[in-house]
């Protein structure tokens, strides 16, 4: 396999570089690593969504019945850690073939990547931790079957929902290339609702300037790739 061949040249440059003795028993061992990972490939379907076919088997329902998701958390105020805690996955039926994604509630899976996904491997029930960063829009964790293009949505957790979720975020400031000039720029859910200000000052606390923005742009869906 690939890693079994980066092994061996790491091996054969420690050798020849510095001289220091490889024994026959790392390459044995090796060898025997490279035919355990052949052994385990054919079973680790996950390796292959790619590949796998626009219309997996759907599970079945009673299968479907005892599945759960859970979230620890549905009201944050800011980026922070989540726990996602799952139950009652057939791993029998087709392991490592399902996986957590987190979404927008508004997002159709099978028309929207995920935010970020994990595969569950060989755990029917477990919790993970997964970093929800601060957004727009509501977000669920949904637990879900088959390839990453076309997949099966089993169960998803009660809504997460963002505190002050339209308030300015992602300040960046930046030189203009006049001296005395900055550009600030942000993103904000209130970008249609009135004029837009940045107050400013020399010192903390005394922001007794203030600037009006200088225009706004709004991306949609269809602007995105």
């Amino acid at each position: 396999t690939m890693l079994t061949s980066w092994i061996l040249l790491l091996l054969l440059m420690t050798e020849g570089l510095f001289g220091l003795p490889v024994s026959k028993k790392w390459y044995d061992d090796l060898k025997d690593l490279e035919s355990l990972f052949e052994s385990v490939r054919p079973r680790c379907k996950a390796w292959d969504l790619v590949n796998a076919s626009k219309n997996p088997p759907r599970l079945a329902q009673e299968l479907r019945s005892n599945i759960r998701i859970s979230v620890s958390q549905e009201y944050i105020n800011e980026s922070t850690w989540v726990d996602v805690s799952w139950s009652g996955v057939p791993l029998h039926v087709d392991p490592l073939t399902f996986w957590i994604g987190l979404y927008h509630d508004i997002d159709l899976v099978n028309e929207t990547a995920p935010i970020k996904f994990r595969f569950l491997g060989l755990e029917p029930r477990g919790t993970s931790r997964l970093w929800m960063p601060r957004m727009r829009n509501n977000a669920v964790v949904r637990l879900l079957h088959g390839p990453i293009e076309s997949p099966e949505s089993l169960a998803f957790s009660r809504p997460i929902k963002m505190a002050n979720a339209l308030m300015p975020a992602h300040l960046h400031l930046a030189f203009t290339g006049r001296p005395g000039e900055m550009r600030v720029s942000w993103t904000t859910g209130h970008a249609a609702r009135g004029e837009q200000m940045v107050e400013y000052g020399i010192a903390s606390g005394a922001l007794a300037a203030a600037a009006a923005a200088a225009g706004s742009s709004t991306y949609r869906r269809e602007d995105m790739c």
